[in-house]
């Protein structure tokens, strides 16, 4: 039953046992936003999976969610999952757009100097304006090569942000 279900949205409810997904194989899309949910086991199974809400969970861990082939986002702004977790989910799985500690990356942005705020920029264009969202910035710092050559940047001290980053040009 439900095996092409592909959306599925159960935010705001009193969710705390998700076993009765691990059938739903067709699933491409899960809210589980404003939940009790804490163990993502039961997902290993959804293969199709390609966008996941968590925000305001209790949820600790997403290791279960790692080297799933079609996942693109995961929301897990104010839950409980410690940032060294997140950073390691991002580095396993780069091509995952994870935020995680939304109010973090913006109050980083907003204390970039603007030497930096134009370095960045240029390197992503899409980084528009003086309030980019949430995403953009993610995307941003989940950048794996970066070239800040003639930027005028003097201090590197920003560059912690980017878990990724393999190549830096300065």
């Amino acid at each position: 039953q439900l095996k092409n279900l592909k959306e599925l949205d159960l935010s705001n409810n009193y969710v705390i046992n998700l076993s009765s997904l691990k059938g739903l194989t067709s699933l491409v899309y899960l809210n589980l936003a404003n939940t009790n949910i804490q163990d993502l086991v039961p997902l290993a199974g959804l293969d199709l999976l390609e966008i996941i809400d968590l925000t305001k969970t209790p949820i600790s861990d997403i290791s279960s969610l790692n080297k799933k082939e079609k996942l693109k986002k995961v929301l897990v702004d104010e839950t409980e999952l410690p940032v060294i977790a997140a950073d390691n989910f991002i580095r396993n799985n780069p091509s995952v757009l994870l935020n995680h500690h939304v109010k973090d990356v913006t109050s980083w942005w907003n204390t970039l100097s603007a030497n930096w705020k134009e370095g960045l920029q240029k390197a992503k264009p899409n980084l528009i304006g003086e309030n980019p969202s949430v995403e953009v910035l993610s995307e941003t710092t989940g950048m794996t090569s970066l070239d800040l050559s003639e930027s005028g940047i003097v201090t590197l001290n920003p560059i912690t942000r980017f878990v990724k980053l393999e190549r830096l040009n300065f």
